[in-house]
């Protein structure tokens, strides 16, 4: 059984190394169409604010961060998958594996979305936690392949060009539930009642989230690319012990 989990632990790790890779491979393209609406803001900005929901200051980027990441994802990994049922990005790979690949956006002035957290729902996870949140992705489809996670989360000012920070985050597989358990949750947008999201923690107890099973225990999340001098940037690395690794500035 361990070993089972090892090696799903080994898959979740391989593929994150190798996201993050083709990342950092085209960040500068990616940021630069990330902020390609703020050329023709004032076509937009009128009509976003008119139908946004009342109440709610929604990310400006959530739409087109989605566009983008398709963009960069089609170039690069083959074998997209047409489930009705999953993340933003669904891609089979040769190996046996189902990879999610959510979008996440959130504004800086609300860190209860960004501050060690990201919101994950029903079609984004296999992770179940028992009582809590009840999860739509299966850990092992009818055809074999496995489920593996990711969020990828955008921090950025709105109506601004100013992005504070790419994170890339690996949500557990739903057979590692006893390894981690619900630690690694907290309360969703729509409560614990609901049970349609959680919160899912990449920081627990002052540390960042690893891969448990691991040798050297790798982190679970990293910060692909980060601005400098930017006061998000800094809240984060003052949440844990140890640092998120920071592979780019900009």
């Amino acid at each position: 059984m361990l070993e089972n989990l090892v090696k799903i632990e080994e898959a979740e790790f391989r593929y994150f190394i190798t996201i993050k890779t083709l990342m950092l491979n085209k960040i500068g393209e990616i940021l630069n169409l990330l902020n390609s609406r703020i050329d023709i803001i004032s076509d937009w900005k009128s009509a976003f604010l008119r139908t946004a929901r009342k109440g709610y200051k929604q990310s400006d980027l959530n739409i087109g961060a989605e566009r983008v990441f398709h963009n960069w994802a089609s170039a690069l990994l083959n074998f997209p998958n047409s489930t009705p049922i999953g993340a933003d990005l669904v891609f089979d790979s040769e190996e046996g594996f189902r990879v999610h690949i959510d979008i996440k956006t959130a504004l800086d002035e609300n860190p209860a979305d960004w501050q060690g957290v990201v919101n994950v729902g029903k079609n984004q996870t296999s992770y179940t936690i028992p009582g809590m949140f009840n999860a739509d992705i299966p850990t092992r489809y009818s055809d074999g392949r496995i489920t593996l996670t990711y969020i990828i989360l955008v921090i950025h000012k709105h109506f601004s060009d100013k992005i504070d920070a790419i994170l890339l985050t690996c949500v557990p597989n739903r057979e590692l539930l006893g390894v981690y358990g619900s630690k690694i949750s907290r309360a969703g947008k729509g409560g614990r009642e609901r049970r349609k999201d959680f919160r899912f923690k990449y920081i627990v107890d002052g540390d960042v989230l690893r891969f448990k099973l691991l040798t050297g225990n790798p982190p679970r999340v990293e910060i692909i690319t980060a601005l400098k001098g930017s006061k998000v940037v800094e809240r984060l690395l003052s949440l844990s012990k140890n640092k998120l690794r920071i592979n780019r500035w900009h």
